[in-house]
């Protein structure tokens, strides 16, 4: 029996990084004879860095180009593993370094000359090589990496299938005639562009009471649950029990996505609520706090539907965002579907192509 490892932030009930994991699972599922594979995922019980007993190391989806996941890579090549990469992005780069690699003028150095190194093995022994979006994949290629193995293949959560909508959904009470948008809210404990979660979550409640009084209603969602605190204060601000509903279950990410298919659009905190949304094939304003986000929407080619953080103007840019979806629609949905079908094929490669094992 050959055992496959999948590698990737699990254990910790965030819905993002659990939903790629359960996706990767019933891939193998349904492509492999799985009489014949065990897959493992690496649950914290696991000790993630004896890789011993597998046959494959898959580094899944998430922000994991980094150096502690790049080293277990790195044992695994000195093994003679099988490497699989599959959607896996980079994050935690200072604002000031996405127009850096863009321009590609002059190097990152965001990589140490030891990591590069085990990255250059990396890359050159690995099976495949799918990475989340352009901003990881220029990175790559600043640092001299083979760019011919490597392809963007977007976010794994795109993968996603929706299951049937939860009768226990406050949304249900709302006919399908309102004009519903969708909010996600969260904490990401300041480590965002701005570093001022506070001020953000004041302007998201102004902007909220505008879209208010033009006839919207709110539904607010969870990814996490250590994102209902901030939720809840968000929702104190708005202030608005009638047309504003704050659903404080954590629902399956299939689930949601039918939820979210009730949606006119969305504004997004945390990166998988655009991720469930491009997989809903519905828009939606990013309020991009790190370097992931603006990674994903290049990767559609959404640049305009992105909100920065550390913004002086949130509520105004969040308004114009609104509007330009507004004019836009039709556009919009089908430059999210053409990506969508783009990146199911790439992310479907391992399993269609027999790369696995």
């Amino acid at each position: 029996m050959k055992r496959i490892f999948y590698l990737g932030w699990l254990g910790f009930n965030n819905l993002g990084d659990e939903l790629m994991w359960e996706i990767f699972n019933a891939l193998c599922k349904e492509y492999l004879s799985m009489e014949d594979y065990e897959i493992v995922p690496s649950n914290p019980s696991i000790n993630i860095t004896d890789i011993s007993p597998y046959d494959c190391i898959v580094l899944g989806g998430g922000s994991l180009i980094l150096p502690g996941y790049i080293k277990i890579l790195h044992k695994a090549v000195k093994e003679k593993k099988q490497i699989i990469i599959w959607g896996s992005g980079y994050d935690w780069a200072d604002k000031f370094f996405i127009k850096v690699i863009e321009e590609a003028k002059a190097p990152s150095y965001l990589f140490d000359d030891e990591t590069e190194t085990q990255l250059f093995d990396i890359i050159n022994k690995s099976t495949y090589v799918g990475v989340r979006g352009p901003l990881t994949y220029a990175l790559l290629k600043s640092i001299n990496l083979d760019t011919n193995k490597i392809q963007i293949s977007g976010d794994p959560g795109l993968l996603l299938k929706p299951k049937e909508l939860p009768n226990l959904s406050p949304i249900l009470k709302w006919k399908n005639e309102d004009k519903v948008i969708g909010l996600n809210w969260g904490t990401s404990y300041n480590k965002i562009y701005g570093k001022n979660e506070s001020d953000v979550e004041d302007q998201l409640a102004s902007t909220c009471k505008i879209l208010l009084n033009q006839g919207y209603k709110i539904y607010m969602y969870l990814l996490w649950g250590k994102d209902l605190e901030p939720s809840i204060s968000l929702y104190n601000k708005i202030n608005s029990s009638s047309n504003v509903i704050l659903d404080k279950n954590i629902y399956e990410a299939g689930e949601l996505l039918s939820i979210l298919g009730k949606c006119a659009f969305s504004i997004n905190f945390k990166l998988h609520a655009n991720v469930l949304c491009t997989a809903a094939q519905i828009p939606f304003v990013c309020l991009a706090y790190r370097f992931k986000c603006f990674d994903f929407m290049k990767s559609l080619d959404l640049d305009k539907l992105l909100v920065p953080t550390d913004s002086t103007s949130i509520q105004q840019d969040i308004l114009n965002i609104i509007s330009y979806i507004n004019s836009n629609q039709l556009t919009i949905r089908e430059k999210i579907s053409k990506y969508k079908k783009m990146y199911t094929e790439r992310l479907l490669t391992p399993f269609l192509d027999h790369i696995l094992l």
